[in-house]
């Protein structure tokens, strides 16, 4: 099973890709050829976890989406 950060990258390329003529991918070492319309690339930055009272812990995912338009 993948991890909840997986899960929630996974999440937001499948919604982005709802939207007409954009094409979302996870992460792109390849250069974009320029056939290929607009990009969306979406990369995880960092992720920090807070102890928070009570014993519960707070957690934040910095995502980051570059945008290749042509």
């Amino acid at each position: 099973m993948a991890s909840v950060r997986e899960q929630i990258l996974d999440y937001i390329v499948e919604q982005l890709n709802a939207v007409s003529g954009v094409t979302a991918v996870r992460s792109r070492l390849a250069p974009v050829p320029r056939s290929e319309g607009t990009l969306v690339i979406v990369t995880w930055q960092s992720e920090t976890a807070a102890e928070q009272v009570m014993n519960g812990v707070e957690r934040t995912l910095a995502i980051k989406l570059s945008i290749v338009a042509r």
